[in-house]
């Protein structure tokens, strides 16, 4: 269950303090390790232990993700380009779902917006996967830059998003 729900809430991410934003990211990716430790300790015991390998195969992913994502983290705290692309590319997802609001006749004007609809928020993966992939883009001699990070969710999950957030990044980025 995540606590800081705020995080992920893509007004919060185009017009809250910088310091503050990517002091609460490096809280929660410091959390998210905790998790990652925790599970290798269940990993080297129990019902696991049948499956050592690819539990250890699976840590040593994650491991690698935290790194990439902490690196990302990294760029928009110490590069103020890649911070601006960052805080555009979720005002332009922001001002989109307002445009469908508006478009489908949920709302009669913007300003209605965070009045009558639930805040659109960035699922956990989303924006971890956007951080993920910041430094490939922005280093070229990144050790993940000819990777393709491909997402894998059933339909509905929230794939089209991320990929739309990487691409937003982009555009904003160049």
């Amino acid at each position: 269950e995540v606590e800081d729900k705020e995080l992920f809430s893509l007004h919060f991410l185009h017009t809250g303090n910088k310091q503050q934003i990517i002091s609460r990211l490096k809280n929660f990716i410091e959390l998210y390790k905790h998790w990652a430790d925790q599970q290798k300790k269940r990993g080297e015991t129990g019902a696991f232990t049948k499956y050592k390998r690819a539990v250890k195969d699976c840590l040593r992913k994650i491991e690698i993700c935290t790194e990439r994502i902490s690196e990302g983290i990294k760029c928009l705290a110490e590069n103020d380009i890649v911070w601006k692309s960052f805080v555009f590319a979720n005002k332009a997802m922001y001002k989109q779902r307002v445009s469908m609001a508006l478009i489908k006749g949920s709302i009669n004007n913007a300003s209605e917006f965070s009045k009558k609809m639930s805040e659109p928020c960035w699922y956990p993966f989303q924006l971890f996967y956007l951080l993920m992939i910041i430094p490939d883009f922005i280093d070229s001699d990144s050790p993940f830059k000819d990777v393709v990070d491909l997402l894998w969710f059933p339909t509905g999950g929230g794939k089209t998003e991320a990929y739309l957030a990487v691409s937003a990044f982009i555009i904003f980025y160049e």
